[in-house]
């Protein structure tokens, strides 16, 4: 009931770093959390338009991440690296191909927030994520990892960037889902696209991080330990993540190529970028189909409450007066 009490005065916002201004200030992603060694197919995706995600390694080629994070708004090139956050050329593989799970609007960033992109060259490890295809329940196990911005200034430089995890309880289960986080960790800007896996260890993805929650009356996302997070339930799309994998497209998605050149002075437009979120100049997010109904649910819910109050007061004077 709780949980469901503050899901009437929250909205969904995305989860880039030119996010919401306000909470560059403070923000730090994940927040809390603790430094992850394991998950080495985990790793992160930036962009020539300063954009920062997380992505997952399906196989050698093959990554899935938030749809948002490779839109057109994102930029035209992206580049994907795993272990310790880095620019350097050789550490990075250049992203060639997108496909944006069917509904999603690469234009518009509306639709279920989905993506799977292709390497230009084989990562090869020992061991991949793996998609859940089985429908999954409410759970107090799961467990998210991310890179996330980790910005507490408007400075920004590779130690910022810091693959982390923590566990929280997932709620509400349907095509997409809410992940109530537990008190040792919270999600903040970048950590868009971060799996959500069944349980601490575990290999099984059983969601993409899409957005968090922003509060109204602060209009700010919270980044504190504790926050919540919307994934969308990869259970529900396993059979056409498996078609984008394999390259067929029988589900009609929508798919781009990407450009592979070099991201030059990325922290320098970073730091930028970050400056302006700082001073208050950068900041809005466009939301999914997803988070406008929410939106407007949760208006409606606001509305329906108040005139409740108003007329529960109006018939206590009645009372009152008579």
């Amino acid at each position: 009931m709780a949980f469901l009490a503050v899901a009437l005065t929250i909205v969904i916002g995305a989860l880039l770093i030119e996010g919401n201004s306000n909470a560059a200030k403070t923000g730090k992603a994940l927040v809390s959390g603790r430094l992850e060694p394991g998950y080495e197919f985990v790793g992160y995706i930036i962009s020539d338009q300063n954009k920062v995600c997380a992505g997952t390694l399906l196989d050698p080629l093959t990554i899935i991440t938030a749809g948002h994070c490779l839109a057109y708004s994102a930029g035209d090139n992206f580049k994907f690296g795993i272990n310790e956050f880095s620019l350097e050329e050789e550490e990075l593989v250049d992203i060639s191909s997108i496909s944006f799970l069917t509904g999603f609007d690469p234009s518009s960033n509306k639709g279920p927030d989905v993506a799977i992109a292709k390497l230009a060259r084989p990562i090869n490890l020992t061991s991949y994520g793996q998609v859940n295809s089985a429908p999954i329940t409410p759970s107090c196990e799961v467990s998210i990892v991310a890179y996330g911005a980790g910005i507490s200034s408007g400075e920004a430089s590779p130690d910022s960037f810091k693959r982390k995890s923590g566990e929280g309880c997932s709620r509400s289960i349907s095509s997409s889902f809410f992940v109530e986080f537990n008190s040792e960790v919270g999600m903040c800007f970048g950590d868009s696209g971060g799996p959500v896996f069944k349980s601490n260890g575990s290999n099984e993805i059983i969601g993409v991080l899409s957005g968090g929650i922003v509060d109204p009356l602060l209009d700010k996302l919270r980044c504190d330990p504790g926050n919540v997070g919307l994934f969308y339930n990869l259970s529900n799309f396993a059979s056409v993540v498996t078609e984008m994998k394999l390259g067929s497209n029988k589900g009609g998605y929508t798919t781009r190529l990407a450009g592979q050149k070099s991201i030059p002075n990325f922290f320098e437009s970073l730091n930028q970028a970050l400056g302006a979120q700082v001073s208050g100049q950068v900041g809005g997010e466009v939301p999914t189909d997803q988070n406008l109904t929410l939106n407007n649910n949760i208006r409606t819910a606001l509305f329906l409450s108040i005139g409740a109050v108003i007329l529960g007061l109006l018939i206590i004077s009645l009372k009152v007066l008579h």
